[in-house]
């Protein structure tokens, strides 16, 4: 009744109750809850094992790529997908090509800029397309180095960042091998000026270094002069750079300052700093010798910058000193094999910058022959991949239909084992109704010494001995299973009395009891208090598992199972505690 009122009444009053829940303070409210709700919902969602792997990896990116990598490489990247994907290629590249391992494919930065894409400035985007054009620089493709740092200096959101510099320093490499030497410097004297050459000597260094060698190049001597001397000054430059700035200036000074004196003294920094005479410093060394007009000196460097057989420009160097300063010693007989050697090596000099133009020529006029070549070229290389491909399959078809052969042929083995076992058991029992006696309700009393009889003799009689047959039977069978294999590799955790996972553990006991499923009901229709645990316990004990083996298996303890064998000795009867235990459970043990 007092329902029916309550109901009258808000029927009645629809129109004051009805627009409290259409007020804009209850939705705004509403709306103000549910995203709370949707943050709290995400903020309890845990990140993913594989994602705080990645994000390990980049947190010691930049102090030690080496265990970057390392951690990279226990993720299985195969199962990867999506976003995770991505970083694990990005971060792959970076590792990989910050501890200098030659990038010789594109397949992974590939992953990284696909996903990230380039519509719009991101991050890892740049980042992307900046280890890209550094695998293609690594694998000589410069063009297409060239455009994917182009594409990397257009997506970097902040310009003050490092790799935003670095894309700059890689592009003025790129147009130095190229002959573009006012782009290079361009591009060299914007890395200069950033930030990442603001607090950090080597990267100054760098910036000077490659600024100098291209200087040099485009013969502005002045620039070439100042950037080798700075180089030379950088301590944290290694010994290589400053043999090379050494090298520059000693060269600088004397064939266009033409300073004997300034280019001997940068000589012979070189030579204290490379520890030993190169063919290019002996040239370089017996033209200055020359110059100071100490001929037999001169003489010796030209005679062994000679003997350098991979440089032919040195070696024809060499020579054209040789020939100058043969006359000066008075050895006129060598002057024309001098002579010869020098005409000979610069033909062949000539020629062969002659046969690179035409080469040039031909390969532009023979590019669609080529393609055609290696067109035809790929479908004999699929056709012969197609044809290995059939033979290996054919192969694995008739292995596993050998194999699955062989399993069906053990496992019929196995069932007519048993069927024999099962057929002698019927006999059995059918050879001890005939012996019963006929007259209904009447048992012979045995005497004591027929019991004693009985006793010395059960431990052999035919129902036990067809029984430990099967079990024998079902050893071996477990014996091919992939559990003894399992637990030898786990013997550690065995010893350390660790549990096996529940799922392998429930594995486990599946197959325990098929594999026993008949000698289990024989048990039972014996011993009716026999529970599964206990079955399974028995099972394992015919299988010759030892306690520690049990609880590992089992997730119970050690003492448990000693416990559980005194329980057996209760409800089994005399026969199967025989043939579960082997022994007798009235004898003292």
């Amino acid at each position: 009744m007092k329902c029916n009122r309550i109901a009258h009444f808000i029927g009645k009053n629809r129109k004051y109750v009805y627009p409290k829940i259409q007020s804009p303070f209850f939705w705004k409210g509403f709306r103000v809850g549910f995203c709370l709700l949707s943050i709290v919902l995400l903020l309890s969602c845990g990140k993913s094992p594989v994602r705080q792997q990645l994000e390990r990896a980049e947190q010691v990116m930049e102090t030690d790529s080496r265990a970057a990598s390392a951690v990279l490489d226990s993720i299985d990247s195969s199962a990867l997908r999506g976003e995770e994907a991505a970083l694990y290629a990005l971060f792959k590249t970076q590792a990989d090509y910050k501890s200098y391992k030659p990038l010789t494919s594109d397949s992974l930065p590939l992953i990284a800029t696909h996903y990230y894409g380039t519509k719009r400035k991101g991050y890892r985007a740049a980042l992307s397309q900046y280890y890209l054009g550094c695998a293609y620089g690594d694998m000589q493709r410069d063009f297409d180095a060239i455009d994917a740092l182009l594409r990397a200096t257009t997506l970097f959101p902040d310009t003050t960042n490092k790799y935003f510099a670095y894309s700059l320093f890689e592009l003025g490499k790129l147009y130095m091998n190229h002959h573009m030497e006012d782009a290079a410097i361009e591009q060299f004297k914007r890395y200069r000026h950033s930030d990442a050459c603001k607090t950090d000597s080597l990267n100054i260094g760098y910036a000077d270094y490659y600024m100098g060698l291209t200087a040099s190049y485009k013969d502005d001597d002045t620039l070439s002069d100042s950037l080798m001397r700075c180089v030379i000054h950088n301590k944290q430059l290694s010994r290589s750079y400053h043999a090379t700035a050494y090298h520059q200036l000693a060269r600088l000074y004397f064939y266009h300052y033409h300073d004997v004196e300034k280019a001997s003294e940068y000589t012979d920094s070189l030579i204290r700093i490379n520890g030993k005479e190169t063919s290019s410093i002996m040239l370089l060394e017996g033209d200055i010798l020359l110059a100071k007009q100490e001929i037999p000196s001169a003489y010796e460097n030209y005679l062994k910058a000679s003997e350098n057989i991979k440089d032919i420009y040195v070696r024809c160097s060499a020579y054209k000193g040789l020939s100058k300063t043969a006359p000066l010693l008075g050895l006129t007989d060598s002057i024309q094999s001098y002579v010869d050697h020098y005409s000979a090596l610069l033909d062949t000099i000539f020629s062969a910058s002659r046969q690179k133009e035409i080469a040039e020529i031909q390969d532009n006029h023979v590019v669609e022959l080529h393609d055609k070549e290696l067109e035809a070229r790929h479908r004999r290389f699929l056709l012969w991949v197609g044809l290995f491909g059939v033979v290996v399959l054919t192969g694995a078809v008739i292995t596993y239909l050998l194999a699955d052969r062989r399993r069906k042929a053990e496992r019929l083995r196995y069932e007519n084992a048993l069927d024999a076992i099962r057929q002698r058991q019927v006999e059995q029992l059918a050879h001890e109704e005939e012996e019963a006696p006929d007259v209904a309700g009447y048992t012979e009393e045995p005497d004591e010494e027929t019991e004693l009889s009985n006793a010395d003799t059960e431990s052999t009689s035919p129902f036990i001995s067809l029984q430990r047959e099967r079990i024998i039977l079902y050893r071996k069978q477990f014996a091919k299973s992939e559990w003894p294999n399992f637990f030898h590799s786990h013997q550690a955790d065995i010893k350390l009395e660790k549990k096996m996972e529940l799922s392998r553990s429930e594995a486990l006991m599946k197959y325990i009891d098929e594999l026993f499923s008949e000698l289990f009901v024989s048990m039972l229709n014996d011993n009716h208090e026999l529970t599964k645990n206990d079955l399974e316990y028995c099972a394992m004990v015919m299988l010759g598992f030892k306690t520690n083996l049990m609880a590992y298996c089992t997730q119970a303890t050690v003492h448990s199972y000693h416990c559980r064998h005194g329980r057996m000795k209760g409800v089994l009867s005399e026969e199967w505690y025989q043939i579960v235990f082997g022994k007798s459970k009235n004898r003292l043990n």
